[in-house]
């Protein structure tokens, strides 16, 4: 049987124009991705190859990766991409693989292998919380899943020394209100993530609200925002992702967020801009996903253009990136740059933004920038072009 690693492609030397920086110097560079989704991140090939060797059927699939492909990947931009993509539901089908624990810590392992090969030195994974507290049907407890995903970051973190990677529980808006019970019911729910994220602090660092945030708004879940926020857990939540500027407000004014998810609706507001470049807000950027989504139209146009020039905060991370595109962190940041949008310097301190926004704890993050010093202190040319400090 094949080796999953062999499923990689190498990566290509397109040299940037007037830098003379390559891909391939991206990709060594140091990066860290904050909003990257781990069912997102799985390769078809992968998710085959981890099915055949725990013999279980992917559900509509047929165990081959050229259907999963198929059905799956979005490589051009779609009209209504958002509610394309939430219609897909393709999470369904791999619910094989994500009910088993050796499924789980074998997905979690080669997502962190794919960001590892993208030269990726920490990335927090947005993880669904498939347990029977949320979905009586799944076999394992919340205690279980988080278990096994731990498994995954251990073995990872042998074979992948460079790479720091934590889990951000994720929490869909539509179960919430679709499939939860009533308030005491969801208080409970919401109250068991938090226990378990405190419990398990050494690999889950925070939660997350996604989802439609049109049709389920940001306001419908001040209770959970209360819940988190007393335990003292870091908060991002998707807003903005779909060019809704209200929600951005919501999740500012509502639900007290750390980090904003996507949040490019913001573009169309001018005060938002100003209170988040004041706040300091760190935005999630998502640049591929938005244009594959047709939220956003090219990289030249990109919101993120101007959200650097009003001086917010800014990251550039990946969403989903087998799924949209597919591309890599270093594949954002080429076309930033090729785009005008951000020049090789900027990348640097878009990184350092990004290790300060992250919600790895003080010391993970001076041993992070540490590294990224290092690297750039044993390479003065690069460290030249970059202006690095």
């Amino acid at each position: 049987m094949s080796h999953p690693l062999d499923f990689y492609p190498s990566i290509g030397t397109h040299e940037l124009p007037f830098d003379g920086v390559s891909l391939s110097t991206l990709t060594e560079i140091p990066k860290v991705d904050l909003h990257r989704h781990l069912v997102g991140s799985i390769r078809p090939e992968v998710l085959v190859y981890i099915a055949n060797r725990l013999n279980i059927t992917l559900n509509g699939f047929g165990n081959d990766p050229k259907r999963i492909a198929r059905a799956s990947v979005l490589s051009k931009p779609v009209p209504n991409g958002y509610e394309h993509f939430l219609r897909k539901r393709i999470w369904a089908g791999f619910k094989g693989i994500f009910s088993d624990p050796r499924g789980i810590h074998n997905a979690v392992y080669w997502g962190i292998a794919d960001a590892a090969r993208d030269g990726v030195i920490y990335v927090e994974f947005r993880v669904a919380p498939n347990s029977r507290e949320f979905n009586p049907l799944l076999p394992l407890s919340l205690e279980e899943y988080i278990d096994a995903i731990r498994t995954g970051v251990k073995v990872a973190r042998r074979d992948f020394p460079k790479t720091v990677a934590k889990i951000i529980l994720s929490v869909g808006r539509s179960g919430v209100i679709e499939r939860w019970g009533d308030l005491a019911d969801r208080r409970r729910r919401f109250q068991k993530l938090a226990e378990s994220t405190l419990t398990n602090r050494d690999i889950v660092v925070g939660l997350d609200l996604t989802g439609n945030e049109d049709r389920y708004s940001n306001d419908l879940f001040q209770d959970f925002c209360e819940i988190v926020k007393s335990a003292g857990i870091p908060l991002t939540v998707h807003s903005g992702e779909t060019g809704n500027p209200k929600s951005v407000w919501e999740a500012l004014d509502k639900l007290k967020v750390d980090r904003i998810g996507h949040g490019i609706g913001a573009v169309n507001d001018p005060e938002l801009l100003a209170t988040l470049a004041e706040l300091r807000i760190p935005m999630e950027i998502c640049p591929t996903s938005n244009i594959i989504l047709s939220v956003a139209r090219s990289f030249v146009d990109h919101p993120v253009k101007e959200f650097l020039e009003k001086g917010l905060c800014v990251t550039i991370n990946t969403d989903d990136p087998v799924l949209l595109g597919p591309t890599t962190l270093s594949n954002e940041f080429l076309h930033l740059i090729k785009s005008g949008i951000i020049t090789v310097e900027g990348m640097g301190r878009i990184t350092s933004q990004s290790i300060s926004a992250s919600f790895a704890t003080e010391v993970e993050k001076s041993e992070l920038t540490a590294r990224v010093d290092d690297f750039f202190s044993g390479r003065p040319a690069l460290t030249a072009s970059l202006g690095h400090v």
